[in-house]
């Protein structure tokens, strides 16, 4: 289906994007859910089990953003090394061209999710410090009582 790793790349990375974006979308709802849950009197595991989810979504969300330019760039690397450099100049530029378009769309995935982070970053990040605090000093009482 694929002739080079740099056509494959493309749709690779705009799959990761829609999946990054589903990420988000679910870590934001996870800390609207335990914000409601703190308010309310609900039970440790509920709290602990939104807390683990938080955290760990989060952070997989951070390593994907970071992961867009790195592909971009394994995209551009691959076509330029793949290129034909005795061919003809039109065919020449536009593999050219091809190649750096990973480039660009990795950069354009990574500043759109990196913006989007930085809305709610520093209130999902107060969350889970905020979990976290609750949860140790929940589980300190329970084993003094």
């Amino acid at each position: 289906m694929y002739e080079t790793i740099n056509q494959c790349i493309i749709p690779f990375m705009w799959g990761m994007a829609g999946f990054t974006l589903c990420l988000f979308i679910t870590v934001y709802v996870l800390k609207r859910r335990f914000n409601r849950k703190i308010d309310e009197n609900s039970g440790k595991d509920i709290k602990r089990e939104l807390y683990r989810w938080l955290d760990v979504l989060y952070t997989i969300f951070i390593v994907l953003i970071s992961l867009f330019p790195l592909f971009g760039m394994l995209g551009t690397v691959s076509a330029l090394l793949t290129l034909d450099i005795s061919g003809a100049t039109e065919e020449l530029k536009a593999n050219f061209f091809q190649a750096l378009d990973t480039t660009g769309l990795g950069l354009i995935f990574a500043i759109v999710f990196k913006v989007v982070n930085a809305c709610q970053q520093s209130q999902i990040e107060e969350t889970i410090t905020k979990a976290k605090k609750m949860l140790e000093k929940g589980g300190a009482k329970e084993t003094n009582e």
